[in-house]
């Protein structure tokens, strides 16, 4: 017993600085639930009840939230991009209190629309704050984590559309106040990076063809987003389940899904997989279901199939977004307050589509062509991407035939011959000498990033040096540019 205890021991933190680590970590994921489960009826429809679905503000407000939420977040894209951590946590809380409080006491539409807006603006700042929180973690990571606070929120929710109406009112309640609270004691606690910590060390100095992918991944799934609030909004649901809407069973199984994939796909597999496998051949399944008659079971199942693949496309933009602001260097509340914006005014597009004079069956009729369309984007994109690739190749191929006066071309052949590289080295050797790293030669040449590194160890191996300046040097003085003679 007394070993037990010991290894016990061992496992538990000891030091107040652990304790303190520990503590900010469980805060962060329970603040974390609590604040997206205020979120996510804002945004969607998660049930099918004729009543409010957040307690925190009226009804009536409830429109002026998603006008607050996309005001504030245009507010957030020219707030200056320096030490702001603490001054946008601190004016999002004060901003949904004093919103939250107006709704109590007031009664008048307008009134309660303009305490909506207010409560709107804080949400979107304190959004900005729990996004913070992300920083310094890998992408699976983030992703793993998205998925799980999800999965809590939605739980949470699910629980309070049970419940009598004062329980589930003092449950949200509770979750709003966790949820504000926990965030801005996080980012509080937190000291705020400085400008110089905050900067990504990118190899290159700049943005340049690493951050492409990442950027099409998150405008592909940012666009499956806003498609799904949309499509959240303005549609019945086509499956007659008590008190839980499609938007909620789609986001939970997505949830799930996530957080399978994050676990059991390998960690560089991971987005490739999801790309071009996963999500491009559930498209095609979900546009062959979507050609069924709207009465029979198999369009319902490509209906729920659709959101399940939009929300798990929405989770992996949560991801997106913290890489290209955190590692690639983009401005946080830039790309933050646009993705916010972007999804505010998609909600607000379904909100007045689903209140428009339209029958279901036109409004389903609209909503079904959009979404669609983006299934067979997605479809179609990996194959768009792979015949972009290859003409940039083929044109990267010619670049050398037409700069061929310049004697370059001609001077690399020989450079080639004098060394005895083999015709894939001297195709390496070409990108190189115009600047390329070795994850876009792969890309251009269809081969894996460790092919090309294995052709650059054998041409530094054959010419005598050991790195590209060097090579670049070499191959300068043979052209007669004095490379490696200039001190």
């Amino acid at each position: 017993m007394a070993g037990g205890s010991r290894n016990t021991q061992a496992f538990l933190p000891t030091q107040p600085s652990e304790r303190l680590a520990v503590l900010l970590h469980v805060g962060t994921y329970a603040g974390s639930v609590c604040f997206v489960a205020t979120l996510l009826p804002i945004f969607l429809r998660l049930t099918i009840a004729d009543v409010p679905v957040a307690a925190f503000v009226s009804e009536d407000g409830q429109l002026g939230a998603l006008v607050g939420c996309a005001l504030g977040s245009l507010a957030l894209m020219v707030v200056p991009q320096r030490r702001f951590e603490h001054a946008v946590a601190l004016l999002g809380f004060a901003s949904v209190c004093v919103g939250h409080s107006v709704s109590w006491f007031v009664s008048d539409p307008v009134l309660q629309t303009l305490s909506g807006v207010l409560f709107g603006v804080g949400l979107a700042f304190l959004s900005v704050s729990w996004f913070l929180l992300l920083r310094d973690t890998p992408f699976v990571r983030i992703l793993a984590h998205a998925a799980l606070v999800v999965l809590g929120a939605l739980l949470a929710n699910g629980v309070a559309f049970f419940l009598q109406a004062e329980a589930a009112t003092a449950l949200r309640e509770l979750l709003l106040f966790v949820g504000v609270v926990a965030v801005l004691a996080c980012v509080l606690i937190e000291p705020p990076e400085s400008a110089d910590a905050s900067a990504p060390a990118r190899e290159g100095g700049g943005r340049g063809e690493a951050p492409r992918e990442e950027l099409r991944g998150l405008a592909s799934s940012l666009l499956a987003l806003v498609v799904f609030a949309v499509y959240s909004n303005s549609l019945d649901n086509t499956f007659e389940i008590p008190h839980v809407s499609q938007s909620f069973l789609g986001l939970l199984l997505a949830a799930i899904l996530v957080l399978a994939m994050a676990r059991l796909v390998p960690k560089k597999a991971l987005v490739p997989f999801s790309y071009w496998v996963a999500f491009p051949c559930a498209a095609a399944l979900l546009v062959f279901l979507g050609s069924f008659l709207r009465q029979t079971v198999l369009f319902r199942v490509g209906s729920l199939g659709a959101a399940v693949l939009f929300s798990a496309l929405g989770i992996f933009a949560i991801a997106f977004l913290a890489s290209v602001c955190f590692r690639d260097g983009f401005p946080v509340l830039r790309t933050m307050g646009l993705s916010l914006a972007l999804l505010s005014g998609a909600s607000i597009v379904g909100r007045m589509l689903g209140l428009a004079d339209l029958a279901q069956d036109e409004r389903g009729s609209i909503v079904f062509v959009v979404s669609m369309a983006f299934m067979v984007y997605v479809m179609l994109s990996p194959a768009f991407q792979l015949w972009k690739t290859r003409k940039n190749a083929e044109g990267e191929e010619a670049a050398p035939v037409e700069r061929a006066g310049d004697g370059k071309a001609l001077v690399r052949e020989g450079f080639a011959r004098e060394w005895g590289l083999t015709p894939r080295e001297e195709e390496v050797l070409a990108y190189v000498d115009d600047g390329y790293n070795a994850p876009y030669i792969a890309k251009a040449l269809f081969v894996s990033d460790s092919t090309v590194r294995t052709h650059l160890k054998s041409i530094y191996r054959k010419t005598q040096t050991s790195s590209r300046m060097e090579l670049i040097d070499l191959m300068r003085g043979e052209r007669g540019e004095g490379g490696g003679e200039e001190k």
